[in-house]
């Protein structure tokens, strides 16, 4: 049987300049069973746990029913929200995280995503590593 979970970390990292994060899994295994579905899940959890990473101890584990399907639904969260639909896109799925470190106060933290492009873990922000490098050279963050 086809097994699914979603779960919450806490993301607190030694970088100072990276902002704390929450991140929702969404797993799925094979088992026999609810009981073995969920100890895989569990040791998975503890397995992801580092020093920078906790779990919060918040899941859910369900049965996927829809083997023959082309398509598989494996997970879905639902919220009340008394707004537009904008209003809602805008605070649940656009606003992840702020367009620019700029915004918030912060300091970018960046990372390499392909060779040619970096991104910022706490912001929107993409750009060139040519960029960023001559920023660095020239005291610029």
């Amino acid at each position: 049987m086809k097994f699914g979970c979603i779960c919450v970390f806490k993301h607190n990292y030694h970088n100072k300049n990276r902002i704390t994060q929450y991140e929702e899994r969404v797993l799925l295994t094979y088992a026999n069973s609810y009981k073995e579905a969920k100890e895989k899940f569990l040791l998975e959890f503890k397995e992801y746990e580092s020093d920078e990473s906790i779990f919060l101890n918040e899941y859910e584990i369900f049965k996927i029913t829809e083997p023959n399907k082309s398509v598989i639904e494996v997970a879905s969260s639902m919220k009340v929200f008394d707004g537009t639909d904008s209003q809602y896109l805008n605070r649940y799925f656009y606003d992840q995280k702020p367009l620019s470190c700029k915004d918030k106060g912060w300091q970018h933290c960046w990372y390499n995503i392909d060779n040619k492009k970096v991104g910022c873990y706490n912001c929107q922000e993409i750009r060139n590593n040519k960029d960023i490098f001559l920023q660095k050279v020239k005291g610029f963050k």
